[in-house]
């Protein structure tokens, strides 16, 4: 157990690129993860990690030692991961990454009740908009919205995303409201970041084809509850997604227009690593989501009905 101990240090040394980073991973202190990395390589006779005051580098070794011990952690915790599903009681870390408002939005809230159904289960809840490594990172599941270029992933299809072009009461008794796409050209647009096409938004026309309308704005922003503020507050007009507007649009805080033109829906999906057995814990998270948002007809778009 003492040589399993010190090679599951070493991967988290590396992953963190930090003896301090991986010491507050695993909840110890540094000198111990120092002592760990110290005993691994003194009983493999060779060096794996260059130091320095800066940063840490893999020696030769290092980088094949890491590469074979992150591939053997991993069977360990499919062995492991089909135990507990043999057993079906969800226990250990559970490791989520989701986007920044879905995250904040609709995951939190749920967090608490998921804790009393499983209070064997403990989780790490990462928001973040940026994608992450799942396998470097360690996670779990990942949600994520659009499209998905990564195979070595397996996805599960969560909810539709729909969208509509919205602003508040007090933007357009300034500016006006759009009546067709076109319009939008005279209009001050908020961008997100992290759009495919940052200044182009596509609606579906009468003859049932895909258009793409260009589009222009003041503000560019990189996280998507910023842009609700700034619509909330008279700062433009955009194309949001209903889970980030939806209670807005049905508050009156927000108005929808061009609502005769219909946009591209897109999916969100549930993302985890390809392992030969899904684990309980992983098992219980999807099927706890499954259970409390409805794939095609979510409860943030009852505006819609």
């Amino acid at each position: 157990m003492e040589n399993l101990t010190d090679i599951a240090v070493f991967v988290e040394v590396v992953k963190a690129d930090s003896f301090t980073d991986a010491a507050k991973e695993l909840d110890l202190s540094r000198s111990v993860v120092s002592k760990y990395i110290t005993r691994l390589e003194k009983r493999l006779g060779v060096r794996l990690l260059n130091r320095s005051t800066r940063r840490l580098s893999l020696t030769e070794a290092g980088q094949r030692f890491f590469q074979q011990s992150q591939s053997a952690l991993l069977q360990l915790e499919n062995a492991e991961g089909e135990i507990q599903a043999m057993q079906g009681e969800p226990k250990g870390l559970l490791r989520v990454s989701a986007f920044n408002s879905f995250g904040t939005m609709h995951l939190a809230p749920l967090i608490p009740a998921f804790q009393q159904s499983f209070p064997d289960l403990k989780l790490d809840f990462s928001i973040n908009d940026q994608v992450v490594d799942m396998v470097d990172e360690g996670i779990d599941v990942a949600i994520r919205i659009g499209d998905l270029p990564d195979s070595a992933l397996i996805a599960k299809r969560l909810v539709q995303c729909r969208y509509v072009v919205c602003a508040s009461p007090k933007y357009f008794e300034l500016n006006g409201k759009p009546d067709i796409p076109e319009d939008l050209s005279n209009h001050n647009c908020l961008l997100f970041q992290f759009w495919n096409t940052l200044n182009q938004w596509q609606f579906l026309g009468k003859n049932n084809q895909f258009f793409n309308i260009k589009v222009h704005g003041q503000v560019v922003c990189n996280n998507s509850l910023a842009l609700r503020e700034l619509l909330l507050n008279g700062g433009g007009i955009s194309m949001a997604p209903t889970f980030l507007v939806g209670e807005d649009i049905k508050n009156g805080r927000l108005l929808p227009v061009l609502n005769e033109y219909h946009i591209k829906p897109i999916s969100i999906y549930a993302v985890y690593p390809h392992r030969q057995y899904l684990t309980a814990k992983v098992c219980a998270f999807l099927e706890f989501l499954s259970n409390r948002i409805d794939i095609d007809n979510p409860y943030w778009d009852e505006f819609l009905l």
